[in-house]
């Protein structure tokens, strides 16, 4: 080894050190048990490991992403849910896309039967959370207007409750 791949191993090693360091002490005021501070450490490790060209980090960004699909159906959120778990704070308005789009049945999806209960799964959880939202249907024309509609009603500040939400393609 050269003198210059030992200074950067040493450097690896000690930026490695300092994103666990982070990610543990973020784990520690953010975690609520061992398993998610072992999801949330394990995606730093991950980013960390390939980015430093270890082959590791792929077997712990396996962990991680398996680890994560339990913590997400455990808690109950489904698709883009865990993501917009703080959606009442960090956005004025939520649409909310029903289930009359064509269903695409490919291999990655759990199929049409789940679709509905999927579907009331996050009506449920937006309303348990007090998530006033907008519901949008129909052709993709109708689901923009509708949109439209509810962003031309609305204010900054104001209460999202007040804005009607007419149909003005359907009447």
């Amino acid at each position: 080894m050269t003198a210059e791949s030992l200074r950067g191993n040493r450097f690896d090693r000690i930026w490695l050190g300092l994103l666990v360091v982070a990610g543990s002490a973020l784990s520690a005021s953010l975690g609520t048990t061992i398993f998610d501070v072992s999801v949330f450490l394990s995606g730093i490790l991950f980013v960390g490991l390939i980015a430093i060209g270890r082959r590791e980090g792929y077997l712990i960004g396996l962990y991680k992403s398996l680890s994560y699909s339990i913590l997400a159906y455990a808690n109950g959120l489904y698709g883009e849910v865990y993501l917009n778990l703080k959606a009442e704070k960090r956005y004025d308005l939520f649409f909310l896309c029903d289930t009359d789009i064509p269903y695409a049945d490919t291999w990655d999806r759990s199929g049409e039967q789940k679709r509905n209960w999927f579907q009331q799964q996050i009506v449920g959880d937006l309303a348990e959370r007090r998530v006033p939202f907008f519901r949008v249907s129909g052709i993709l024309e109708e689901r923009i207007a509708q949109v439209n509609e509810v962003l031309r009603q609305s204010r900054k500040f104001a209460n999202a409750l007040d804005i009607r939400q007419d149909d003005p393609v359907r009447g």
